[in-house]
């Protein structure tokens, strides 16, 4: 996988480093903030290929939180969840996206059924 560091400061990135891996850190008011300003969403996304491992876990934990609420944000990303789920190393990112994935999954299927 290749991590990334943003080259513009991400605020709410931010809020989801530091700490160890014992913690979910800010995670849950991410995924509040995220619920009530959908369009915060794509920088979220970004955590996800974070340099910092712990941001890239924290982003994974809030996006999972966000897409069980809402798992249409989830769709304009589809692939890039999908290749990273695929080169992801690091576990904990791999157990989060895996859930965020299938939220998608049973979205797509619920919509193309009707």
């Amino acid at each position: 996988m290749t991590a990334v560091q943003t080259s513009a400061p991400n605020p709410l990135l931010n809020k989801l480093s530091g700490g160890d891996r014992r913690s979910i850190g800010q995670a849950n008011q991410v995924a509040g903030l995220i619920l009530r300003r959908p369009a915060l969403f794509p920088q979220l996304i970004e955590g996800l290929s974070n340099s910092d491992p712990l941001i890239r876990m924290r982003a994974a934990d809030a996006a999972e939180k966000v897409t069980l609420r809402r798992p249409d944000l989830l769709k304009p990303f589809k692939a890039r969840l999908l290749h990273l789920l695929d080169e992801a190393t690091q576990r904990e990112l791999r157990w989060h996206l895996a859930m965020a994935c299938m939220a998608l999954v049973f979205t797509i299927e619920l919509l193309s059924s009707r």
